[in-house]
């Protein structure tokens, strides 16, 4: 979400909210980004790639192991069963 510096000194509460629930909150002067709000203790490194991947931003809980595990599950759905041919 990009909304400008006037909008956000009357909106910095619903912003700050925002940004805790994982919006990426970017606040503007004449339409080019000055400052991202990005909550306490969550670095910036963690949610911003580098190099290439510099542009690609991570939503929140992006590293939920949730998802690994529904990964995994789909892998053992794939693997041969014991006594079936391979071929």
């Amino acid at each position: 979400m990009r909304v400008g510096i006037r909008e956000a000194k009357s909106r910095l509460s619903e912003l700050i909210e925002a940004a805790l629930a994982g919006v990426d909150v970017v606040i503007t002067r004449h339409g080019k980004p000055l400052i991202r709000l990005v909550p306490e203790g969550q670095s910036r490194d963690k949610r911003k790639g580098r190099g290439c991947l510099k542009d690609i931003v991570l939503p929140a809980g992006w590293d939920s192991t949730l998802l690994d595990e529904e990964i995994a599950a789909q892998f053992e759905d794939l693997s041969p069963r014991s006594g079936q041919n391979s071929r």
